[in-house]
């Protein structure tokens, strides 16, 4: 089995073409197969349609807000047995079951922008347990990446 590499980053807004190409090309240079973006500040689903096809390593999943804050993305670059994605809490949390290497073994992959506050991120976290909780008892997971 070849295990995936992972990177996370807080790009801090893509709405720049340049900024946008510059972290694509970034991406790309660095050979990950999986791309955890936050902060995209992505507004709505013409703009990200737009932005998956500048990609053009693979699937794009986005999970917009608005165009001045939040927003998250998971870039795959190849070809991923996706079994399962969703959004949850307005452009803060995805999370995607991937069949990483073609044996029914699930991989959830949890990409979060959590919130600054503290009394928000606690109930942030709590939720977000709750939530994978759900996953690992849909799915025979053997790992989950946050």
């Amino acid at each position: 089995m070849v295990l995936p590499s992972i990177i996370t980053f807080n790009v801090r807004g893509l709405r720049n073409p340049v900024k946008r190409k510059e972290t694509f090309t970034f991406l790309k240079s660095h050979r990950c197969n999986i791309a955890m973006l936050q902060e995209t500040h992505s507004a709505d689903e013409r703009e990200t349609q737009q932005w998956s096809k500048e990609w053009g390593e693979g699937q794009c999943f986005w999970n917009s807000y608005n165009s001045r804050s939040r927003g998250t993305a998971l870039l795959l670059r190849g070809d991923w047995k996706v079994i399962e994605q969703k959004n949850y809490h307005e452009g803060r949390t995805q999370i995607i079951c991937l069949d990483i290497d073609n044996t029914d073994n699930t991989t959830i992959l949890v990409n979060i922008y959590a919130p600054n506050g503290m009394k928000e991120r606690g109930e942030y976290f709590n939720l977000l347990l709750d939530t994978i909780k759900i996953y690992q008892g849909k799915y025979t997971a053997n790992d989950i990446v946050i």
